[in-house]
């Protein structure tokens, strides 16, 4: 890269940027580091110019590295900024992303970080130099476009040029004006002037060309005589019922140079990608496979561009085969501009890439797109932070889904609760061995499910609906949803995303209320009542036996049907007071055609009848329904339900306050006012029971209760009969509680009382002056009102356990988030700075101290990588595959220093789990094993029942020692963390797994791994 580069370093850890910049210069002499210590101060100097790209850190005072990253990027939206900061995290990297920053790179322990940041710098400069190169490229191309020659002729069909434009001048030499009515060869030279004469007249004649119309090649002459090579497209066309040819003339010579010209750009573009660190390809559209890759597709493909060029690999067989189809239709947008594709590669030893591809067509002179230039990004980072991200979303409660708007709702992204709530796994239902649409939601609900879903969509809104799902083993049970559209691609198709949560229980619980208000009903239509039906004509259609028995008829029913009913309304009017009016009033009814319910008819006999009458939509007509039924016995139970209906109707409509009550002291008063006003319990008071004290306190009561008695009474253990109840869990009616043995206060006004349990909370007293006063519907009413009053107290109870639950997790994760924000930028900060400033001095001077520097500089470093595995990792997992034990401790093994030590690898086992974490899990178990046992100890893997083990021949850990080895920060080594055994207990666990110590069989430590779950048993 020709050219220097000059980097702004603004960083506030005292001496850290200063530092940072000697150790970066050194890695890159063309890099020249500045460096500034706020980022006000940086701002400043940034606004005085001349700096190729800005390193911030985020944790900075007055203005952090994201916020001066977006001031940077008002006026130069593209200039390369690197995020290099101590605090490290996936909300900092998304925001920092968000806000167009270049590269984002956390700080580590060491000098080589300083290799790895000039690196990035140096690339992103030449990426920021060569897009402007390429800009500036363009611009000179779309001059020489627009500045082109052509010229443009019309002839007939003699071949005498009927126009010539401007053009034609500055390519011939002829004034337009002189050549019109000439013919077209004088335009040529004499010896092609014959060939063309042949040509026109042989296709006037019979319709057939020889040559190519839309770009042939001519010779052409000049006004001076001297002969220019052009090419010529043609076009026929009529003008007033004359054939007529136009001739569009370009100097070749001319496109010849500009393809020379064009080649060398291409040349040079190509010399610039060969040094970019992401892929950049080049297509041509009639080329089956791409004409150019740069060198970094090897890096990140893991293939030598050549494969694609001579055809032993195509592209799409690198594809992930669960994206290939996606990818394939989606090739055919390169042209448009809007080919932007994610998607995962598979590289040849099997490692799984995440890549982001985008593409820009290239059109030739004429506008036409003739080939297509890329560049391919690894992404696979950032989207292993976005699934660490949806780890978070499964812990939700239910199930969290994205799909396609089609009919069989065919799912891109299932977490949370899908296999308790449908048996099947989520991996089924994403890879579409499972349709939530055609084999789960219940085949009876499914066309109303999509109807109500597309209705909402229809109208921009979101959508509720509940439906049954028939689950893996064939169970139905009910659900609810909640969705919307979050994305429309075209027409009708849309993603969709949404939460879906069982309701298998509430529903249960309606169904059951509908059964009993269907018993309800079915009671009420099968009450004795008459029944007469009629048609248009006012004949008979049916009618019921009690009629006849009401009206004292003569015959049967059956005989009736076809009876004129105008008849039978006047043999039966002398039974009612008004004879005339019975007839006349049931002609009013026909005539008004209105439902009446329960019109009162007076008998002379002293009877009360009761009428009511609903019209009928029949086939032939119009039709009457008459019901009498005779209500003279009925009054009064009619009455006495009435008023126990609207008591229930008046308990029910109190539940929801109860409910909605937030302290006990406000369901108690809602509870004895209800008792009061509802259900006629005047006098009534609610004690609870008071742990304290081991007493039922009063809580609330009514004026009543303390015109009677004063103020309630606090009962405790055997002083009363609120006790005795209370204990015993069951209500009860008294009488007479005078002539209790238990009676609290014999001298009391109150005769007798009503005492009903509120479970485990308290109790329920009503009282009266008068002995008897209280019967069963009482007692009912008021274990109906406890039971609401119960279950709203059950309800505060659950509500502040988990406000309280909330509350800690928020304590918690504070002191968290604190304690890793000063683990990885205040302590890492300046321990960077320390460990520069000691490269330094080992330059200038050699000294056995510095070397024991160095040494605890590493040990500090290993202690902060440490508490930082075990702050940041915690008790979770991510993702969860298949782990060949034996090729995975080898692996591991190679990752840690281990001198003349020896691993035996002792079984063939297959387990699931977190590989990360399980590397840290192995790796730590191997270090502690050379740390305790010396460079020449054996560690042996091999299987143990229900999981593996890792075992080696050294000194081994004493019994008295093995509990407290897995405790943070403990060690029996100098050198060591303390830390390595903590995080091996904490990756087991998180993995639901339980680790231990015991002895080797040759002696030394032996750590059983166990409740680890074997791939195919």
């Amino acid at each position: 890269m020709a050219g220097g580069i000059r980097v702004l370093h603004i960083d506030d850890e005292p001496g850290f940027a200063e530092m940072a910049a000697v150790h970066t210069e050194r890695e890159d002499d063309r890099l020249s580091v500045e460096a500034a210590t706020s980022a006000s101060e940086g701002l400043e100097r940034f606004r005085e110019g001349g700096f190729d790209c800005l390193v911030a850190d985020h944790d900075m005072p007055g203005q952090t590295g994201i916020e001066l990253l977006e001031t940077v990027r008002e006026t130069h939206p593209d200039l390369p900024f690197i995020l290099f900061t101590g605090k490290g995290s996936e909300d900092v990297a998304e925001r920092a992303i968000s806000a167009g920053v270049t590269d984002y790179l956390q700080k580590r322990g060491g000098t080589e970080q300083y290799a790895l940041l000039a690196n990035r710098i140096t690339n992103a400069v030449e990426r920021y130099r060569l897009e402007r190169e390429s800009e500036r490229t363009r611009g000179q191309l779309e001059a020489i476009l627009d500045h082109s020659a052509d010229a443009i002729v019309t002839v007939d069909a003699d071949s005498r040029i009927r126009f010539a434009n401007a053009a034609v001048k500055e390519l011939f030499g002829h004034d337009p004006a002189d050549i019109r009515g000439q013919r077209l060869t004088r335009l040529m030279p004499p010896r092609e002037r014959e060939a063309h004469l042949d040509a026109v007249a042989r296709y006037l004649d019979t319709g057939e060309r020889t040559m190519d119309w839309s770009d042939a090649e001519f010779v052409g002459q000049r006004a001076d005589g001297t002969e220019l090579p052009l090419s010529v497209s043609f076009g026929e066309f009529e003008q007033d019922g004359q054939r007529r040819f136009i001739g569009i003339m370009r100097d070749i010579s001319e496109r010849t140079q500009l393809a020379t010209e064009l080649r060398q750009r291409e040349a040079q573009f190509r010399q610039l990608a060969e040094h970019i660190d992401e892929v950049v390809w080049m297509s041509d559209l009639d080329a089956e496979g791409p004409s150019y890759v740069n060198p970094a597709f090897e890096e990140i493909w893991g293939r030598p561009p050549e494969t694609l060029y001579e055809g032993s690999t195509r592209f799409l067989e690198t594809v992930h085969p669960a994206d290939r189809d996606r990818i394939e239709a989606a090739l055919d947008t390169r042209t448009s501009g809007e080919y932007d594709e994610t998607y995962r590669i598979v590289r040849p030893d099997g490692e799984v890439r995440w890549v982001r591809d985008r593409a820009v067509p290239v059109e030739n002179d004429a506008g036409e797109t003739v080939r297509v230039v890329g560049i391919a990004s690894d992404v696979t980072e950032r989207t292993e932070q976005m699934r660490r991200l949806e780890t978070l979303v499964s812990n939700l409660p239910g199930v969290t889904y994205r799909c396609r708007n089609d009919r069989a709702w065919p799912m891109e992204f299932v977490r949370g609760e899908c296999e308790s709530l449908t048996g099947y796994t989520p991996e089924e239902i994403e890879d579409g061995s499972v349709m939530w649409g055609e084999d789960i939601i219940h085949p009876d609900d499914r066309e109303a499910v999509w109807n109500s879903v597309q209705d909402a969509l229809d109208a921009g809104e979101s959508f509720e609906v509940t439906y049954r799902i028939r689950t893996a083993d064939g169970a139905v049970r009910w659900v609810w949803e909640r969705g919307r559209a979050v994305d429309v691609t075209a027409g009708d198709s849309r993603v969709l995303e949404g939460f879906v949560t069982d309701i298998t229980a509430h529903k249960r619980r309606e169904q059951q209320l509908e059964e009993v208000n269907t018993v309800l009903s079915t009671l009420v239509e099968t009450l004795p009542v008459g029944v007469l039906a009629e048609d248009d004509a006012r004949e008979v259609m049916v009618v019921n036996r009690h009629l006849f028995d009401l009206l004292d008829l003569d015959g049967s029913p059956e005989a009736a049907v076809g009876d004129d009913c105008e008849r039978l309304a006047d043999e039966v009017s002398d039974q009612f007071d008004d004879p005339a009016a019975f007839v006349d009033r049931i002609d009013a009814i026909i005539g008004a055609g209105d439902p009446v319910d329960d019109e009162t008819l007076s008998r002379g006999d002293g009877r009360t009848f009761q009428r009511s009458y609903r019209p009928l939509d029949l086939e032939d007509g119009d039709g009457h329904l008459w019901v009498y039924r005779d209500v003279t016995e009925r009054t009064e139970r009619e009455q006495a339900l009435e008023g126990l209906t609207h008591r229930l109707e008046s308990l029910h409509r109190a539940t929801g306050d109860l409910l909605a009550a937030e302290t006990h002291a406000e369901v108690a008063d809602i509870g004895v006012t209800v008792a009061a006003e509802m259900l006629g319990l005047e006098a009534n008071a609610i004690h609870r029971y008071d742990d304290d004290r081991a007493a039922l306190v009063p809580v609330a009561s009514t004026e009543l209760v303390r015109e009677l008695v004063g103020e309630p009474p606090t009962f405790t253990a055997g002083d009363s009969i609120a006790w005795r109840t209370y204990q015993r869990g069951e209500a009860v009616a008294l009488d007479d509680v005078h002539a209790d043995d238990d009676v609290y206060n014999p001298a009391s006004a109150i005769q007798s009382e009503l005492q009903v349990p509120i479970g485990d909370h308290g109790i329920l007293i009503a009282g009266s002056p008068t002995a008897a006063a209280f019967d069963e519907q009482d007692r009912l009413l008021g274990e109906l009102l406890a039971g609401n009053i119960e279950v709203a107290f059950d309800q505060l109870e659950r509500t502040e356990q988990l406000r309280e639950r909330e509350r800690e997790l928020t304590r918690q994760n504070d002191r968290l988030a604190e304690f890793t924000s000063v683990v990885s930028h205040d302590l890492r900060n300046p321990l960077n700075v320390a460990s520069g400033r000691l490269e330094l001095a080992r330059e200038e001077c050699d000294s056995e101290h510095l070397d024991a520097v160095g040494r605890a500089h590493d040990r500090m470093e290993a202690l902060v990588e440490d508490l930082l595995t075990l702050a940041r990792e915690g008790g979770t997992i991510t993702e969860v595959t298949e782990i060949d034990v034996a090729t995975f401790a080898q692996s591991c093994w190679e990752n840690v220093a281990t001198g003349d030590a020896t691993l035996v690898v002792d079984t063939d086992a297959t387990i699931r789990g977190d590989g990360s974490r399980l590397k840290q899990l192995f790796e730590n178990l191997v270090r502690n094993s050379v740390e305790h046992g010396g460079d020449d100890v054996t560690v042996t893997v091999g299987d143990c029942e229900d999981g593996f083990y890792v075992a080696d021949d050294g000194p081994g850990i004493p019994p008295n020692e093995r509990d407290q080895v897995f405790e943070a920060g403990y060690s029996t080594q100098p050198e060591g963390t303390g830390f390595g055994l903590s995080i091996v207990r904490q990756v087991a666990e998180a993995h639901g797994w339980s680790v231990r110590v015991t002895d080797g069989p040759d002696g030394g430590a032996r750590f059983e791994i166990t409740g680890v779950e074997r791939v195919g048993q």
